[in-house]
């Protein structure tokens, strides 16, 4: 049989006469499938996080590699619902923040990557404008936001230096930058610096999963406040 008459019958009627809800459901109906040996013990909360991480990526790998740490997930739902900025690496990630809960509590999503102090400080010290970056957001003050990064593991090396340093403070840092240099490295570090956090152990991640467990978190305070922020 060729190829292309063997998708043709994987594809049958039923999934292509799908509208766009239904695949949605059907799509998290499989990926909870695939995921189930990894949500035992979690809490609700927890377990729609796997789900929608491994959703964003298409990856059932990554639901045996999600890692946060105690109350992170709460931290994250309180810093959206009191209107905290959203710190972002970079415009991809930004692309990918669509929630509407984002903008009922009064979420400024940021990225500093285009700033105009961001190549000048790049060029001085010898760093990648992603680290720059950070510098940047942490001279204008990281105290009690959420930092979501997706794309540069030099950003988030720099962030930890920064919580180390006890310069920055963010509620919750995502940490999900992908790559073969540092990556998986630059994950171990934000584990051990002592803030709350969510990432995803090893190369794998990027931005879709760092706006993916945005995205999550906004719209679970959405769903349990309203958009009304603290009272």
């Amino acid at each position: 049989m060729r190829r292309a008459e063997f998708l043709h019958k994987r594809l049958t009627r039923s999934t292509l006469e799908m509208g766009p809800d239904e695949i949605y459901r059907e799509s998290f109906k499989r990926v909870r499938s695939l995921v189930r040996p990894h949500l035992s013990g979690r809490s609700n909360l927890e377990k729609g996080l796997i789900v929608r991480i491994v959703h964003a990526a298409a990856d059932a790998e990554l639901a045996g590699q999600v890692s946060f740490s105690k109350g992170a997930l709460e931290s994250g739902l309180e810093a959206i619902a009191s209107g905290s900025d959203i710190l972002v690496d970079a415009e991809m990630v930004k692309a990918g923040l669509y929630s509407p809960g984002i903008k009922a509590f009064g979420c400024e999503v940021k990225c500093y990557l285009h700033d105009d102090r961001v190549e000048k400080i790049a060029a001085e010290r010898g760093i990648t404008k992603t680290a720059a970056a950070v510098e940047v957001a942490v001279q204008d003050g990281v105290e009690g936001d959420l930092v979501a990064i997706g794309n540069a593991p030099t950003a988030l090396i720099e962030l930890v230096k920064m919580v180390e340093a006890r310069k920055a403070k963010p509620s919750l840092v995502v940490g999900v930058p992908c790559g073969f240099v540092n990556a998986a490295e630059s994950k171990e570090l934000l584990a051990g610096a002592g803030v709350p956090f969510v990432t995803v152990r090893g190369q794998k991640g990027g931005s879709a999963v760092a706006a993916s467990i945005v995205n999550y978190l906004a719209g679970e305070a959405q769903n349990r406040l309203g958009g009304r922020g603290r009272a």
